[in-house]
């Protein structure tokens, strides 16, 4: 009798949505960067590996029948859990605890995949994490510093893993950089990032060196650009500097952003690395700079210290980026000769080897 195809669902609710939702993710047709970086190389492995493989979005209804649409599989990965701020918080983390326990008692292993440190709220999503990760088999993340966060919640039994997000974009040569050029300049991210601009922006621009002109082009969502647009109006800004405001276009991803960092000689991260929020933020902001050929000048966050030597980390980051541009071409050609094998832990095949030893692991579990 041949063996029975084993199964597993993706967990991954979307606002509104009652469906399978495996096409958009494995398509790129959501919005939210945990699927890129982490739900569609996860689906990919499992099919890879043989498993018949469904993401779920269970984020309409919120009632006990929605459950039939668990179908018990051998496995749950329980990606990104967050309640949408025109969702009534306390059913969607009731609803969605009451899932995983469901599946936890018909005997599917649980593995949730922990990219922010949720448990560690005083909220509804936060009480949502405690027991989600109470109940976990396992425990993914791309930092073993929210693997240590998890820890305080799950059983000693479960099993952990550190799966790096995968470098996703194509590798592009460093492109010269000469007085007479524009210096090109790219800020891009995630909405909670702009308030770090507030207290960077200004002396970045006031201690650039002046021989040199730029232009800064703001990545960002329509609501982000206009809070960055807030903080632009509250700076004095000089002769040598122009702005570009740029819309983040879900539907052309990754090959705006790959346009983008293609025409940047920089690309500017500000962040902090006393804030509990950004503990163990993921390095793909960090990766996909260095590997479009920009010098990333950034805070000092625990993740991007490993790559260190491929970039200009420090607190202070008007005088990073006066060593960036002053010192360009020198920097180019080394990152050039040490790019490769510092990114390679980032690599896809890499991302995959670690996703098909922690599922094998899963299904090896007593």
């Amino acid at each position: 009798m041949p063996n029975q195809q084993p199964t597993a669902i993706i967990l991954t609710p979307y606002l509104g949505l009652h469906k399978e939702v495996s096409q958009e993710i494995l398509s790129g047709r959501t919005s939210t960067a945990s699927d890129k970086l982490q739900a569609k190389p996860l689906i990919e492995s499992l099919i890879r590996l043989g498993y018949k493989t469904r993401a779920l979005s269970l984020n309409k209804n919120f009632q006990l029948i929605d459950f039939e649409e668990l179908r018990h599989p051998e496995i749950c990965f329980v990606s990104k859990l967050r309640s949408h701020p025109t969702e009534d918080e306390n059913l969607y983390a009731m609803f969605h605890q009451s899932c995983i326990l469901n599946l936890k008692r018909n005997g599917t292993k649980i593995a949730v995949l922990y990219s922010d440190n949720l448990a560690g709220k005083d909220t509804p999503d936060g009480e949502l994490y405690k027991n989600v990760l109470f109940l976990s088999d396992a425990i993914i993340s791309p930092s073993p510093i929210l693997i240590d966060h998890a820890k305080k919640w799950t059983s000693p039994k479960a099993l952990t893993a550190v799966i790096k997000d995968p470098c996703l974009i194509p590798e592009r040569p460093f492109i010269h950089l000469s007085p007479n050029d524009i210096c090109h300049v790219l800020w891009f991210g995630n909405n909670s990032n702009i308030k770090y601009l507030r207290s960077t922006l200004s002396p970045l621009l006031v201690n650039s060196p002046k021989q040199q002109k730029y232009q800064l082009t703001f990545l960002a969502t329509a609501k982000g650009l206009k809070d960055i647009g807030s903080i632009l109006s509250e700076i004095n800004v000089l002769p040598s500097w122009n702005f570009r405001l740029i819309e983040w276009k879900y539907n052309n991803q990754p090959k705006q952003l790959t346009d983008e960092l293609s025409a940047a000689h920089i690309t500017f991260i500000p962040s902090d690395p006393s804030d509990p929020n950004k503990s163990g933020v993921s390095h793909n902001r960090l990766t996909d700079s260095i590997q479009s050929g920009c010098i990333a000048v950034a805070s000092p966050m625990n993740s991007y210290l490993e790559l260190a030597k491929v970039s200009l980390l420090g607190d202070d980051l008007s005088q990073l980026f006066n060593n960036a541009v002053i010192e360009y071409n020198r920097l180019c050609q080394k990152y050039t000769s040490l790019r490769q094998a510092c990114l390679r832990p980032f690599q896809p095949q890499e991302n995959y080897d670690a996703w098909k030893k922690i599922i094998s692991a899963i299904q090896q579990m007593a």
